[in-house]
C-alpha cells in the first residue's frame, strides 16, 4: 500500500508541475480538477490491492502495469493582439564638408596653395605663419594662392572657409619649405674615367639630384644622391664637363627644390708647356683649375704679397697630417721663369696620377705619408718685367722708379724684383748691405737683410715649417746650365748627400765642384745672402739647388722636353727618400 501511495504522490506532484509550466488551468478550475484526479488514483490503488491480496502471488500485478488516468485535456487561450507602432521619421545628419589643401612650388622662388570647393561659403581666409606672418581673405570664387617663399625658411599654411562670421572648414595645416641650394662643389678626378664630386649641402634637403653637360650640349639627369658626393665614372679624356646639384625637400606630399650654378671641371690639359712666356696670370688660373679638379690632393695658400701686390702661392700636394713635408721653390730670379712652368707640370703630373704609378713609382704611396709645399713662382713681379716690360708694374711710384734703374732698357733679362733687389742675395747668410752696386735688374742686396716682401715672406714661412717639427728637405730651382749643388757640411750633410746623389742619378745634371760665384773685391766672400746657404746652415734645413736648361735665361719654349725628362719624376723620388 505504502509503494503505491508513494506513486500516486508522484503523479500528483508532476501534475501540478505540467499545470503550473503550461499555465494553461484556469485558476477556478484547480481545485476540482486536483480532487478528481486524486480521487480516481486512490480508487485504481484500493482495486488494485484488493485484487492482489485475493490472486496468487504470481498473478499479483505489478507497479509497471498500472495505467493513469489522462487528465482532462486543457485549451489555451490566444493571446489578444496589441497594435504595431508607427516608425518614427529618421533625422539624418548633414555630412561634415572637408576642406583640403594641396601646396607646390611655382617657379624658383613661390609656391601656389589650392583647395576645393565648400558649399555655402561667400569667402576663404588663409594664416599663413612661420618664415611669415599674414593672413588672406578672398572671396568664394578665387580658390588659389600664391606667395614669395625663401629657401630655407618654413612656412604653415592653414585655410578657412566661412559664410559671413561662420566657420563652415578649416583645414589641416600644410606646411612650405624650399631647400637651400648646394655650396662648395668640388672635383677630385679619381683617374681618366672617374671624377668625385662634392658640395655643402644646404638646410632641408632630403635627396639630390644630378645634372651634367658635355661642351656646350644640354643638361641630362645623370644620377641621385642622399649623400653630399656622387662619383660620375663615364667621364672621358680631354673634355670639358659642367655640373648641377639640385637640392629637394618633400613636405606635405609636396617637392620643392633649388639648383645651384652649373660649375666647370675638365679633363683637358690644365698647364700649358708648349709655349715660352708661362705667366703670373697663367699661373694663378692654372692653381685655380687644378684646385678645382683635384680638391681633396691639393690645398692652396697665400704666403704673402709681392711688391706691386701678387700672390705668392703655396700649393701643397699629398698629406699635410703626416708629421712630413718637403718645400719646391722655383723663379726667384725673374728670367728663369721656366722653372715655374717645370713646377706646375709636375704638380699636375701627381695629381692626375695620384691613384697610379709614374713609372714604377706608387703616386699616393708617396703623397699620403708626406706633404710636398710648392712656391712656384717667389718672384713675380720680376718674372712679369722679364716678360713684358716694366709695363707690367701696375705701381706707378714703382714704375717710375725702375725707368731709372740699370738694366732697364733691357727687361728681358731682368733678375731682380720690382724694387730693383736680387732676392738671392737678400738672405741673412754671408749678407752685406748695398752689395752689388745700384738697384737694378741683377746682384743687388737690398738696403738691409731681408728688406723684401718676397725674402720676408719666404724667411717667415720657413720658420713655420720648422718650428713644426715637419719639415725635412729643401729643393730650388734655377737657371741654367744643368748644374747640380749639393755640397754642404755640419749635420745636414748626410741628407743633403742623399738628397744630391738621387737628383744626379735622375737628371744626370754636372756637379757645381767647379762653379765660382763672382765674389766683392773687398769683402773676399762667397754666396752672399744666398738662400740655400741660409736654409741649410742657418736654419738647418737640408737643401740642394738644380740648374735647369743649357743656353741663357730665358730659356726657350723648346729646350722644355728635354728639362721635362730629366726632372719630372724628380721631387717624387726626392719626397720618397724621407717617407722610409
Amino acid at each position: 500500500m505504502k509503494k503505491h501511495k508513494s506513486i500516486v504522490s508522484l503523479l500528483l506532484v508532476t501534475a501540478i508541475i505540467l499545470g503550473n509550466i503550461t499555465g494553461t488551468v484556469p485558476a477556478h478550475a484547480e481545485k476540482n480538477i486536483g480532487t478528481e484526479f486524486f480521487d480516481n488514483c486512490f480508487k485504481t490503488a484500493e482495486i488494485t490491492e484488493t485484487q492482489n491480496n485475493n490472486a496468487t502471488p504470481s498473478a499479483i500485478t505489478t507497479p509497471s502495469t498500472v495505467v493513469a488516468t489522462t487528465p482532462p485535456a486543457v485549451v489555451t487561450p490566444k493571446p489578444t493582439k496589441k497594435p504595431t507602432p508607427k516608425p518614427k521619421p529618421h533625422k539624418t545628419k548633414a555630412k561634415k564638408q572637408v576642406l583640403k589643401v594641396r601646396a607646390s612650388q611655382s617657379g624658383k622662388a613661390h609656391a601656389r596653395l589650392k583647395w576645393n570647393s565648400i558649399k555655402g561659403a561667400d569667402k576663404y581666409k588663409i594664416k599663413i605663419s612661420g618664415g611669415i606672418k599674414k593672413t588672406i581673405k578672398l572671396s568664394s570664387r578665387k580658390r588659389r594662392y600664391s606667395f614669395k617663399i625663401k629657401a630655407g625658411k618654413v612656412y604653415h599654411v592653414k585655410v578657412t572657409a566661412l559664410k559671413g562670421k561662420k566657420v563652415l572648414a578649416h583645414s589641416k595645416r600644410v606646411t612650405v619649405c624650399q631647400p637651400v641650394r648646394v655650396s662648395k662643389m668640388r672635383y677630385t678626378r679619381l683617374s681618366d674615367k672617374k671624377v668625385l664630386i662634392t658640395w655643402k649641402r644646404g638646410k632641408h634637403t632630403k635627396q639630390f639630384i644630378i645634372y651634367r653637360k658635355t661642351g656646350s650640349g644640354k643638361y641630362n639627369v645623370i644620377g641621385s644622391s642622399r649623400k653630399s658626393r656622387y662619383v660620375d665614372n663615364k667621364i672621358s679624356s680631354g673634355k670639358n664637363y659642367k655640373y648641377i646639384v639640385k637640392s629637394i625637400n618633400v613636405v606635405s606630399k609636396a617637392k620643392y627644390s633649388s639648383n645651384n650654378r652649373g660649375t666647370a671641371f675638365t679633363t683637358k690639359k690644365i698647364v700649358a708647356t708648349s709655349h715660352q712666356k708661362y705667366t703670373y696670370k697663367e699661373m694663378a688660373s692654372d692653381i685655380s683649375l687644378l684646385k678645382r679638379t683635384y680638391s681633396k690632393y691639393v690645398n692652396v695658400k697665400n704666403l704673402g704679397k709681392s711688391c706691386d701686390n701678387r700672390k705668392i702661392y703655396d700649393v701643397v700636394i699629398g698629406n699635410q697630417k703626416s708629421g712630413r713635408s718637403l718645400i719646391v721653390i722655383g723663379a726667384i730670379h725673374a728670367r728663369e721663369y721656366m722653372t715655374t712652368q717645370l713646377c706646375m707640370a709636375q704638380i699636375e703630373l701627381y695629381l692626375q696620377n695620384y691613384n697610379d704609378k709614374i713609372g714604377v713609382t706608387s703616386t699616393n704611396e708617396v703623397l699620403n705619408r708626406i706633404a710636398v709645399h710648392y712656391i712656384p713662382m717667389a718672384n713675380p713681379d720680376g718674372v712679369s718685367i722679364s716678360q713684358s716690360g716694366l709695363s707690367a708694374i701696375q705701381n706707378a711710384s714703382l714704375k717710375n722708379a725702375l725707368k731709372k734703374m740699370p738694366g732697364a732698357d733691357k727687361t728681358k733679362y731682368w733678375k731682380a724684383n720690382a724694387r730693383g733687389v736680387d732676392l738671392n742675395k737678400n738672405f741673412n747668410y754671408n749678407y752685406i748691405a748695398k752689395y752689388g752696386g745700384k738697384r737694378g735688374s741683377e746682384g743687388y742686396t737690398g738696403e738691409s737683410v731681408n728688406s723684401e716682401p718676397e725674402t720676408k715672406a719666404i724667411v717667415a714661412f720657413l720658420d713655420k715649417m720648422k718650428s713644426s717639427g715637419t719639415l725635412k728637405g729643401l729643393i730650388n730651382y734655377h737657371a741654367t746650365g744643368s748644374i747640380l749643388f749639393g755640397d754642404a757640411k755640419g749635420s745636414v750633410k748626410p741628407v743633403v748627400t742623399k738628397m744630391y746623389e738621387l737628383a744626379k742619378k735622375i737628371t744626370g745634371y754636372a756637379d757645381s765642384s767647379g762653379y765660382e760665384e763672382s765674389v766683392n773685391e773687398h769683402s773676399k766672400k762667397k754666396n752672399i745672402g744666398n738662400l740655400r746657404e741660409y736654409a741649410m746652415y742657418k736654419k738647418n734645413i737640408p737643401c740642394i739647388t738644380l740648374e735647369i736648361g743649357k743656353n741663357a735665361c730665358p730659356l726657350s719654349a723648346g729646350e722644355f722636353y728635354s728639362i721635362w725628362k730629366k726632372n719630372k719624376v724628380l721631387v717624387l723620388k726626392e719626397a720618397k727618400l724621407f717617407t722610409k
